[in-house]
Order: C-alpha cells, then structure tokens, then sequence
C-alpha cells in the first residue's frame, strides 16, 4: 500500500514539474490598486529614512496600540507618509494617524490603514 502512495506521488510530482505554467499568473496588488504605497515605495533619503524610524518607533512604544496596529506599514517617500494595513478600532486607526502626524506634520500623512471587521 506504502509503495503505491508513493509511486503515485511521484508521478504525480514529475506531471507538476513538467507543467511550466505559473500556479498564480496575476501579479499580486495590494488592496487590487497599483497606484497605492507599498514598502518597496519607501524614500532612501536619510530624511525619509529618520522619518520612517522615528514613527516606528512611537507605534512600538505606544502601550494603547495593539500589536496588529504596531506592525502597520510605515512608508516614508519624498517626506510624505503613507500607513497601511489592518487596525483593530477607528479609535486605533486615529491613533496611528496622529502618532504619524506629530512626526511628520498633519499634511505630510496619508492613513490608509484599515479597520479589520
């Protein structure tokens, strides 16, 4: 019986090595909206970098915040900050927005984070 499991895993794993066609052929987006910020989006300027860290490290800091709200993405380009993903509350959302503000300034933040259901 052993011998036929395995016999019929092989052979079924050479017909998936001879298959060539991606599993998952779409590219992966973020929230289906290219345009939106993502950590590859992150500024190299020391500016950009300090920013980034500094907010970071509020959002670790902040004893209120819960750990899905700490690991938001924090994304510094050109001064300009955009957070994204998963919050738990609107209240954590106004959180994380106003620690991002108080660093960087009330018109430089873009709060896209949003509140899990």
């Amino acid at each position: 019986m052993m011998k036929s499991i395995l016999c019929l895993l092989a052979v079924a794993g050479v017909a998936v090595a001879a298959d060539n066609t991606p599993s998952n052929p779409q590219p992966n987006v973020q929230g289906g909206a290219p345009e939106m910020s993502t950590a590859q989006d992150q500024g190299n300027s020391p500016e950009d970098r300090d920013t980034t860290q500094k907010i970071r490290s509020a959002l670790m800091k902040n004893d209120q915040l819960s750990m899905t709200a700490k690991n938001i993405k924090v994304i510094t380009n050109n001064g300009q900050v955009t957070l994204r993903g998963p919050v738990n509350s609107p209240d954590e959302k106004n959180s994380v927005g106003a620690i991002a503000e108080g660093i960087a300034g009330k018109d430089k933040v873009s709060n896209e984070t949003e509140v899990n259901q």
